[in-house]
């Protein structure tokens, strides 16, 4: 795989006549009763990416705490049970027109009705999968027929394992084997990522030891969920996307050690990931 780092990121400059419809739209399906921490890390690490509209499709009782704590996206009710159920999925898709991506599964919980993520991954939109809906994934063969190069799958090795039907053996080989079985990109999460569309491989080590800590996947999901929103193309947007939440997370750990950060303080530190890597491409 070709060893990429973060000095590769090369976001474009904004111009100065664009507005919050040149960014993108993104929607956002997660969190459930249990899980709501999810769903506010992924909202707010989408905001801090750029994404120039984020709405939050969440489960009722989530509706207060986004709202309140990401005044800057949109909460809308899907369901009101406490986890996705089917009747989220005329609501999600009424939700669907107008929006440029999604990010799914943080939070969703297994409960959640496959239904829904099958009206999802169906929808034509970029999307970035990841948690939950992997193991939807894993549980629902019909699912795993509807991935495409527009998906990019984010697992932690357990979940992959859930997709491979085994333990990850050699990271790099089993993300190129996932990739190119799917048609999808793959980002397997870990010291040393590993990221393959099937034809392009990449690897990185983008993060420290402060983040691994819960959430911080979250986090990440939000973030390529932005640049997929954004227009940028999935492979690209799942390289640039672990780069700068690496980044992110090196920053937070410089100012708050390795022990005591969260997933909340990756957040916080996109913004300078995200000019550092602007400054670089300007020079």
């Amino acid at each position: 795989p070709e060893y990429l780092r973060p000095a590769d990121v090369r976001m474009p400059r904004r111009r100065h006549d664009s507005h919050k419809g040149t960014y993108g739209y993104l929607l956002t399906v997660a969190g459930s009763h249990d899980y709501a921490g999810a769903a506010l890390l992924c909202v707010t690490s989408a905001l801090r990416a750029g994404a120039g509209l984020v709405t939050a499709g969440c489960v009722a009782e989530l509706r207060p705490l986004l709202q309140l704590s990401a005044p800057s996206a949109m909460a809308l009710k899907l369901c009101d049970a406490d986890v996705f159920d089917n009747s989220a999925v005329e609501r999600a898709r009424d939700a669907l027109p107008g929006k440029t991506a999604l990010a799914i599964g943080p939070g969703m919980t297994r409960r959640a009705a496959p239904e829904l993520l099958a009206l999802l991954l169906s929808s034509g939109l970029p999307a970035v999968v990841d948690a939950d809906a992997l193991n939807l994934i894993a549980l629902n063969p019909d699912l795993r027929a509807l991935l495409g190069p527009r998906h990019v799958l984010t697992p932690h090795p357990g979940e992959m394992a859930r997709l491979l039907g085994r333990a990850v053996a050699d990271p790099a080989a089993d993300a190129h084997a996932l990739a190119a079985e799917c048609g999808c990109v793959v980002l397997l999460k870990g010291c040393a990522t590993c990221i393959s569309d099937g034809a392009r491989d990449y690897m990185m080590n983008p993060g420290v030891p402060g983040m691994a800590c819960g959430g911080s996947g979250d986090v990440l999901t939000g973030v390529i969920g932005a640049l997929l929103a954004q227009g940028i193309e999935p492979l690209r947007a799942a390289a640039w996307g672990a780069l700068l939440h690496g980044r992110a997370g090196a920053r937070a750990q410089s100012r708050l050690g390795e022990v005591s950060m969260n997933a909340s303080d990756i957040v916080t530190e996109l913004p300078g990931a995200f000019m550092e890597s602007m400054a670089a491409a300007r020079r």
